[in-house]
């Protein structure tokens, strides 16, 4: 498990990606999937919004059965999921969340956008 403040800054996705990458060390079936898709969640909760600087993001990654659970909690609120069309302006990231997890979605009182993502620890994988 993994829980991990994250200033609101550049530097946000770069240090939540060497977290996500550290914990999952020797999970190669899922590591690359589940870095971009943190990478996506902490980018977009940096660029979603004006911060004053105060704000911390809140990572938090745990494993599931046969999932690894990311979550990004950025104490906003929002209203409904972001858009998945190919018309509205940017939204390339949600896309790319949408692709590479079994479930995503969001809690709105925090705003905690959620991703699961397809990954059976190499211990599970080696017993059977």
């Amino acid at each position: 498990m993994l829980s991990l403040p994250l200033p609101v800054d550049a530097h946000a996705p770069s240090h939540a990606r060497r977290a996500v990458r550290e914990l999952l060390d020797g999970e190669a079936g899922c590591v690359a999937a589940a870095v971009l898709v943190t990478s996506e969640l902490v980018t977009n909760a940096v660029l979603d919004r004006e911060w004053d600087g105060r704000e911390v993001l809140e990572l938090r990654v745990t494993w599931g059965d046969a999932v690894l659970r990311i979550e990004l909690a950025d104490g906003g609120h929002r209203q409904r999921l972001p858009s998945l069309s190919m018309r509205s302006p940017g939204g390339q990231g949600i896309r790319i969340l949408a692709t590479l997890s079994k479930r995503w979605g969001f809690v709105a009182e925090g705003c905690t956008m959620w991703s699961e993502v397809a990954c059976t620890r190499v211990a599970e994988r080696t017993t059977t």
